[in-house]
């Protein structure tokens, strides 16, 4: 199976969505947006997201 594949139209929407909340964050400079957007690409993909510790920002775990 192809980690890129996210399988149904409502993840690949998801994703979609996270990526372009992603750039937007990274386009304003605003971290926590960023942050947003790599956690709902990780949850459209299936990969485990964590908090990370003392912020209020998301990672992907790979």
């Amino acid at each position: 199976m192809d980690p890129k594949d996210t399988g149904t139209p409502e993840k690949s929407g998801k994703k979609l969505e996270g990526k372009i909340e992603e750039f937007l964050g990274d386009l304003a400079g605003d971290r926590e947006a960023e942050a947003e957007g790599k956690a709902k690409q990780a949850e459209a993909t299936g990969q485990p997201v964590e908090e990370t510790p003392g912020t209020n920002r998301t990672t992907n775990r790979q």
